[in-house]
């Protein structure tokens, strides 16, 4: 058994959960790139409904986080989510999600990179 503990919003802010998360479960959601960029596993789950709400607002059902490889799409039954989350806690699948991580979002060289890249925009 693996102990899952939900916190609401009016708890603790999304933000400030995601360092001491083992793994993030989002739905089209800008938490999952900030959890990305933490190197966390993520899974993006959209039901049918949520997909076909997808398309008709965007078009398409391509959620790009998981299109780059950075998040683990899983569509369709709870079932399926139950798999993911075993498989990326207890089999090891987490590795070639944080590859993509490290990839797609690479940490900066040298320190305060972006903070000096937000004051210099902000200053021309």
């Amino acid at each position: 058994r693996v102990p899952i503990t939900l916190v609401s919003k009016s708890t603790m802010e999304t933000l400030d959960m995601i360092p001491a998360a083992d793994i993030i479960v989002e739905s089209a959601s800008g938490v999952g790139i900030a959890a990305a960029c933490q190197r966390k596993p993520i899974i993006s789950y959209f039901t049918e409904i949520a997909l076909a709400r997808m398309e008709k607002a965007n078009g398409n059902r391509d959620w790009p986080p998981c299109e780059l490889g950075v998040n683990k799409l899983v569509e369709g039954e709870p079932r399926e989510l139950h798999d993911a989350i075993q498989q990326i806690l207890l089999y090891g699948g987490f590795e070639e999600l944080r590859r993509k991580q490290e990839e797609v979002f690479p940490e900066p060289k040298e320190k305060d990179a972006a903070v000096r890249a937000m004051a210099d925009t902000l200053m021309s």
